[in-house]
């Protein structure tokens, strides 16, 4: 009776969220981080070029965003990311909990992540990181039960997605390999497997560039010193965890914290991501998506091993984020205009201040959507048909 008093309200909270998702597809459409993926397919299949989006590409988003947006518009590729998403935790959870018989866990776990503000809206976003993160826990699933065959094809399209993930793979195989005691040969074997197949998705772009591996620079990030990345990379881990909530959490990490490091030294794979995706993140601490993996990973923690009380106080605070917040700091940006406004901090001071919730800064990001159109559809005689979140193919 409570497995299916679970289901209940597992059905009804997917059918809550589904409701939501059509909603911000309608609303948000595109959103502001699809221009590049939708552009580059446009130049393909209209040109027969390909000009890949950001610095090495990420070919296979560019062509599944771009098909969808070509031919079908901004709210049917906004409704897919965040369905991607959303199978992603399916993934994640049967992946790494799947001898648990109490769907309490799950129901935690799914209504932790729905209730983070960022995190939903970051995934409601046109953008590489829903159908990388999708792959990536395909890929978990899959190499988890023994397809390995299938798990390569898989985790191949997930770094063709988003070239960064392969540190999430290449660390979660080795890893795998060490504790299981699996044969050298064979996971030597597997890696180059992956790594060829995964290659010959870039295959385009290496000829391009000469064969250069200039192509894999970090073009939109910090400077690589520590003075610049310190703050960035805490400052939006704070962010991303929640204004709120990261205080609750801290609090009882720091009251159970033998408990705590018991349980992440009993989730070795999750910590494992969770670790790799701080390293990443320290070094490239621009996007807050970049750290959907993580948060994902320790909101599978939390789901499991904290008090009940705790999660359901976690989940209230991260509702209220998405109205009402706050500000610890004022923060100076390089650039004031309309398209490219609050996108490099240069400075900041501490200054407490009431703020927005993340749901109407959102909204205020999607001012930018018509400068940005007209900067990259113009053109192509198609900014209305972006601003419009109608289908990019010439009518």
């Amino acid at each position: 009776m409570q497995v299916s008093k679970s289901l209940i309200t597992i059905s009804i909270l997917n059918f809550f969220v589904l409701l939501l998702a059509c909603f911000f597809a309608i609303e948000f459409g595109y959103g502001i981080e699809s221009e590049p993926l939708l552009t580059t397919f446009i130049h393909l299949i209209e040109n027969g070029e390909y000009h890949s989006s950001r610095y090495h590409g990420q070919p296979v988003s560019e062509i599944l965003l771009g098909f969808f947006g070509y031919f079908f518009g901004g709210k049917v590729t906004n409704f897919i990311c965040f369905c991607l998403y959303n199978i992603s935790l399916y993934l994640f959870y049967l992946t790494f909990d799947p001898s648990t018989k109490n769907k309490n866990t799950l129901v935690l776990f799914l209504i932790l992540c729905f209730s983070n503000s960022l995190i939903f809206l970051q995934s409601s976003e046109v953008s590489d990181f829903p159908v990388a993160l999708f792959f990536l826990s395909l890929g978990f699933f899959l190499f988890s039960k023994k397809q390995k065959e299938l798990s390569i094809i898989v985790f191949s399209l997930c770094i063709a997605s988003r070239a960064h993930f392969f540190l999430y793979i290449f660390g979660f195989i080795f890893f795998y390999s060490y504790l299981n005691k699996s044969s050298l040969k064979e996971n030597i074997k597997y890696i180059v497997l992956l790594f060829f197949v995964s290659s010959l998705f870039f295959l385009t772009i290496f000829y391009k560039s000469q064969l250069s591996l200039s192509i894999f620079s970090n073009a939109g990030g910090p400077d690589l010193i520590l003075s610049q990345l310190l703050p960035r990379f805490t400052y939006k881990i704070y962010k991303m965890i929640g204004a709120f909530s990261s205080i609750v959490i801290f609090i009882y990490i720091a009251i159970k914290l033998k408990t705590f490091l018991l349980s992440i030294k009993k989730e070795k794979y999750l910590t494992l991501i969770i670790v790799l995706n701080l390293i990443t993140f320290f070094l490239v601490p621009t996007k807050y998506a970049i750290l959907q993996p993580a948060l994902i990973c320790f909101y599978l923690i939390i789901s499991k091993y904290f008090n009940k009380k705790i999660i359901f106080l976690i989940i209230i605070l991260n509702i209220f984020e998405w109205f009402f917040s706050y500000q610890i700091l004022e923060i100076r940006y390089k650039y004031a205009g309309v398209c490219f406004g609050g996108t490099k901090a240069i400075g900041a001071t501490i200054n407490f201040s009431i703020d927005k919730g993340n749901l109407s800064k959102h909204y205020e990001m999607l001012s930018r959507k018509e400068c940005w159109a007209t900067s990259y559809y113009k053109g192509l005689e198609r900014h209305k048909n972006y601003i419009n979140d109608l289908k990019l193919k010439k009518f």
